[in-house]
């Protein structure tokens, strides 16, 4: 049985695990908890759980701590989408990943309910995405790991320490 292509005809297997690595590379280098990196080759899917802001923070979300823990979180968030469109443009036309909207709303929508000043903010940190992604260290890291979730599928948070 081959294995299910994604929806979007443009959207390559490589594609995707740039895409996970971008969350993953990002995360690690703003120190943020990555519980673990999962990926199916059937279903060309993945996931990356880690301890966020949401998670950290009960109620007292007008100090600095949690506004910077909040922000650390959308650029999380968006650092796949960002790290799939760098390498494969074409890719994202038109591709929304639901889950990492999901996560940019849910995440923003705690600290802040204007929903003007959170699409404004989502553009600021994909621009901030866009320069990180650009660091030749980091683009590096992003271009070193993909194959490595591909051969491995599952990296704990401990072994994308590791590995990086």
């Amino acid at each position: 049985m081959r294995p299910r292509r994604a929806t979007n005809p443009d959207v390559e297997l490589a594609d995707l695990l740039v895409h996970e690595a971008g969350h993953a590379v990002i995360a690690w280098e703003l120190g943020t908890k990555i519980v673990h990196l999962r990926f199916s080759a059937k279903d060309w899917s993945g996931r990356m759980p880690f301890v966020g802001a949401l998670s950290r923070f009960s109620g007292d979300l007008a100090s600095e701590r949690a506004r910077e823990a909040v922000e650390k979180d959308m650029l999380v968030y968006h650092a796949g989408l960002m790290a799939q469109r760098l390498f494969h443009y074409d890719s994202t036309h038109r591709h929304v990943p639901a889950i990492d909207l999901a996560g940019v709303w849910e995440t923003c929508h705690w600290a802040e309910h204007d929903v003007d000043l959170i699409d404004q903010s989502s553009d600021y940190i994909e621009e901030r995405m866009r320069v990180m992604l650009y660091r030749p260290a980091t683009w590096a890291r992003v271009m070193a790991l993909a194959p490595e979730i591909a051969r491995r599928l599952y990296l704990s948070g401990a072994d994308i320490d590791t590995f990086l």
